[in-house]
C-alpha cells in the first residue's frame, strides 16, 4: 500500500496499486501468516519461518563526515532473513502472538516452536516429543480446518501465562499447555476449546463439544 503520511485525513494503508506486489522464494512453501514484529515482518511459511524487512535502509556518510540513510525503492524487499528453514505451519490459527513471543505448529514435523527474544527454540522437544508423535494423526492431504471437527488452534491465557496447543480430527483430540513464564510443560487438559478471548484479563473460552453441537443444530435447522 501507499506509505502512511503524518497528520493525513487519508488512510493509506487501504490504497492499493495493481502492480504492487512482491514475490518472495517459495523453496518453503506458501506463506501462511504474516505477523508485526517491531519495524518488521514475522513470515510464516508451510515448512520455515523469516523476517521480511519493512522500508529496509542503508546508513551512508558523505564526503563532509554527516551520515544518510538510503531507503530501497520498495517498501517490502523480496530478499527475507531466513530464521528456521525446517520449521513452519500449515495452520494459520495453530500461530499465535503472546507478550513473550510467537508460538506455532508443524503437524507435518509433528513439532512446536517458539521464537522470542532469545532466538527461534522447538520447545516439544521437552516432554512431550513422544506423545506428537502418537497424537498427530494428520495426512499431507489434511490441511483445511472445519469447525468443531478437524482444527489445529493455539490458545492464550493472559491471567496465567498459559498457551494452550489443541488438535482435534474426528475422535483425536487433546490440549497441552505451556506456562511462558516459566517455560516449562504444566499440563494436559481434558477440554478442548474451539475458540477464546481474554476479557478483562479473564479467559473466556468455548469449549469443542459445545460449538459441534451448534453445527449440527444449524445444519438440521437449514435442512
Amino acid at each position: 500500500s501507499n506509505i502512511q503520511s503524518v497528520d493525513s485525513f487519508q488512510n493509506n494503508y487501504r490504497v492499493f496499486s495493481n502492480l504492487s506486489y512482491t514475490d518472495v522464494e517459495r523453496k518453503y512453501g506458501a506463506i501462511v501468516k504474516l505477523l508485526p514484529l517491531g519495524a518488521n515482518l514475522f513470515c510464516v511459511f508451510e515448512h520455515g519461518c523469516g523476517i521480511v524487512p519493512i522500508n529496509e535502509k542503508a546508513l551512508m556518510s558523505t564526503t563532509t563526515g554527516q551520515s544518510i540513510h538510503l531507503y530501497g525503492s520498495d517498501v517490502v524487499q523480496s530478499q527475507i532473513t531466513v530464521i528456521s528453514p525446517d520449521y513452519g505451519s500449515t495452520w494459520e490459527e495453530s500461530i499465535i502472538v503472546t507478550p513473550n513471543g510467537i508460538y506455532g505448529v508443524d503437524t507435518f514435523a509433528k513439532k512446536i516452536w517458539r521464537y522470542s527474544s532469545e532466538g527461534f527454540a522447538v520447545i516439544s522437544d521437552m516432554l512431550v516429543q513422544r506423545f506428537l508423535n502418537d497424537n498427530i494423526n494428520l495426512t499431507d492431504y489434511e490441511q483445511n480446518a472445519i469447525v468443531a471437527s478437524r482444527n489445529v488452534k493455539t490458545h492464550y491465557n493472559n491471567y496465567k501465562g498459559d498457551v494452550m496447543f489443541t488438535f482435534y480430527n474426528g475422535d483425536k483430540e487433546w490440549n497441552l499447555c505451556y506456562n511462558e513464564r516459566i517455560q516449562k510443560w504444566v499440563t494436559k487438559y481434558s477440554w478442548t476449546p474451539a475458540y477464546s478471548a481474554n476479557i478483562y484479563n479473564s479467559f473466556i473460552s468455548t469449549d469443542k463439544h459445545s460449538m459441534q453441537e451448534y453445527v449440527e443444530a444449524s445444519h438440521k435447522l437449514g435442512s
